[in-house]
């Protein structure tokens, strides 16, 4: 495989919006689509937007140009990267930039079960090093370029799903792929251990928070004193936490 030399530059925590405008920027830029241990083996480089050696020609993945500041010209990160590559007549890309647009105005695409865009979330929530980022790329890379490959036959049923990006609609997206079985199945129980992870994690922080308790609340003034917001002391009894810190709760809707 030749080598590529580019840099990429990516928030650092990944939406599935911003995890497909990385897909789709490395496909324009290898003219293939490649699994991600292939995506490194090429020379491509992923730097996220807190390292402290950023090249400055580093390929901007929403970090320093965010789609929400094009004035409403772009509606996802992959917006932008479909219209700069021109790629809307590739099959199943427009209606791929229709989701995620949408799921940008609404949030729609996390609230069904098993949905992988509410779970990339939660993985980037719990995982803060740069190593586990990295392995949250890679458990989920492959499932864009399942939904592409997918389409390019079988658009019509790809397009005709709410939500293409939940656990049985990417085992059947495997099978419209023609994925190798084994891979296919190696795939989806690595994405069933990453809700079980999260699952995890939520019950735990629910055991935590059950042993807050607030003493007593207080009035802070913030945004040049136009608005204001409850502190609350609280105590907690877990070892090893501190005696007393503090929540900000909002009375007001922003």
């Amino acid at each position: 495989m030749s080598s590529v030399k580019t840099t990429f530059l990516v928030p650092k925590s990944l939406t599935w919006d911003k995890l497909t405008a990385l897909y789709m920027q490395v496909y324009c830029v290898l003219g293939r689509m490649e699994s991600w241990k292939d995506v490194l083996a090429s020379g491509i480089r992923i730097v996220f937007e807190d390292d402290t050696n950023i090249p400055q020609e580093a390929i901007d993945v929403d970090v320093r140009q965010k789609y929400t500041a094009s004035n409403g010209q772009y509606g996802s990160a992959t917006d932008r990267v479909v219209q700069a590559y021109a790629l809307t007549e590739d099959p199943g890309v427009a209606h791929l930039v229709r989701l995620l647009n949408e799921n940008n105005r609404n949030g729609f695409l996390k609230d069904e079960a098993f949905s992988l865009v509410a779970l990339i979330r939660a993985l980037f929530t719990s995982h803060h090093t740069v190593e586990r980022r990295f392995r949250v790329i890679e458990q989920l890379w492959d499932v864009v370029g399942i939904y592409l490959t997918a389409c390019d036959e079988h658009a019509d049923e790809v397009e005709s799903w709410a939500n293409p990006f939940v656990l049985p609609k990417v085992e059947r997206m495997c099978e419209l792929a023609h994925w190798p079985a084994a891979q296919t199945a190696a795939l989806l129980e690595q994405i069933r251990l990453c809700f079980q992870y999260t699952k995890a994690d939520k019950e735990q922080a629910a055991e935590k928070a059950e042993d807050l308790k607030a003493l007593r609340t207080f009035d802070v003034r913030c945004n040049g004193n136009v608005n204001t917001v409850t502190g609350n002391y609280i105590r907690t009894t877990t070892p090893g936490s501190p005696a007393i810190t503090s929540e900000l709760t909002p009375r007001w809707l922003c």
